[in-house]
């Protein structure tokens, strides 16, 4: 947890959500992100839908690391032009609402300052 800033501000608390927790591209670009917040003043969060090696880097960097399960359909999601892929898209938001609710707690429950969402699935 990093420590208040200067002058007695308290650090932004800012929560990275990602869709994934393997590391490619996005995945490392978001690392890069929050690795290069200037310490003590941005306390990083990161949400994801399970555990894995995004999580495994991410507290290693000092990051406070939590996962709230998705539905696993929408983590099949891909952008294969497959029957599923076409439907799915449409009841996304229905299948994501209980998501929302706990990941609203979530902002709620640890003052969180500022949401950053990192995929097309989390944009959601």
């Amino acid at each position: 947890m990093s420590p208040p800033h200067r002058g007695g501000i308290a650090a932004r608390r800012i929560l990275f959500i990602s869709p994934s927790a393997t590391i490619g591209g996005a995945e490392r670009s978001l690392l890069e992100l929050g690795g290069g917040l200037p310490a003590g003043r941005f306390e990083p969060y990161l949400l994801l839908p399970r555990d894995g090696p995004l999580g495994d880097a991410a507290r290693a960097a000092g990051a406070h690391v939590s996962v709230i399960a998705w539905p696993l359909p929408l983590l099949r999601l891909g952008r294969e032009r497959t029957l599923i892929n076409r439907v799915l898209p449409l009841l996304a938001p229905l299948l994501l609402l209980p998501v929302l609710v706990r990941i609203a707690r979530f902002v709620r429950r640890n003052r969180i300052d500022l949401l950053h969402t990192n995929g097309t699935k989390s944009h959601l």
